[in-house]
């Protein structure tokens, strides 16, 4: 089983919430703080789903990790962390073209 962690990053940017992803460079933006945090699962999640159902084997190559602002804005902040929690199980295709199981990745919600 392969297992993975993902931190969701929140800020907001005038008035308007920012949910980006640390890891991968995936943002989602909304009017409400749980709006965005919505969002930024959805696309995450939908990235996924898209990579089961076309057998791709790495649902996150090629996909860069955020840029440094955020991660210096991750490093730098003394927000409130959210919660854990757990994404759906998905299968993925891995390497030699066998189907393992992703151990649910954790999320860690941070809030600037």
């Amino acid at each position: 089983m392969t297992s993975a962690k993902v931190t969701f990053l929140f800020f907001k940017e005038g008035n308007t919430w920012v949910g980006q992803c640390l890891e991968y460079d995936i943002a989602a933006q909304a009017e409400s703080l749980s709006e965005a945090r919505r969002e930024l699962e959805t696309s995450f999640v939908a990235r996924l789903v898209y990579a089961v159902e076309h057998s791709i084997n790495k649902p996150f190559k090629g996909l860069p990790r955020a840029p440094g602002k955020y991660w210096n804005m991750y490093k730098q902040m003394h927000g409130e962390r959210l919660e854990r929690q757990k994404l759906p199980v998905f299968k993925v295709k891995e390497g030699g073209g066998r189907r393992r199981p992703i151990k649910n990745p954790a999320v860690q919600y941070v809030v600037v």
